[in-house]
């Protein structure tokens, strides 16, 4: 549902689209990227959308993430040896 101020702007709004079979949206991002989609003088841009399923699983690994990533500790390059 567009917001009051998206409709006023007229800005462009999200059309999510489901396809029966895996073959049919691979082929559709495939067709895209090679050549993109223009209705009316403007570009489509189309973006591939993951599952909520998906989502949700990768979101309760985020906290690894944050603590590998906040773990690791910049090494400066030996030192060089004085003779």
């Amino acid at each position: 549902m567009q917001e009051k101020q998206e409709i006023r702007n007229k800005t462009p709004r999200d059309i999510i689209v489901n396809f029966t079979k895996k073959i049919f949206r691979d082929e559709m991002l495939k067709a895209n990227n090679e050549h993109p989609i223009v209705y009316k003088g403007k570009r489509i841009v189309v973006l591939k959308e993951y599952p909520t399923e998906t989502l949700n699983r990768r979101r309760k690994y985020l906290f690894l993430k944050k603590n590998i990533q906040g773990n690791t500790t910049k090494r400066s390059p030996k030192p060089q040896r004085r003779v």
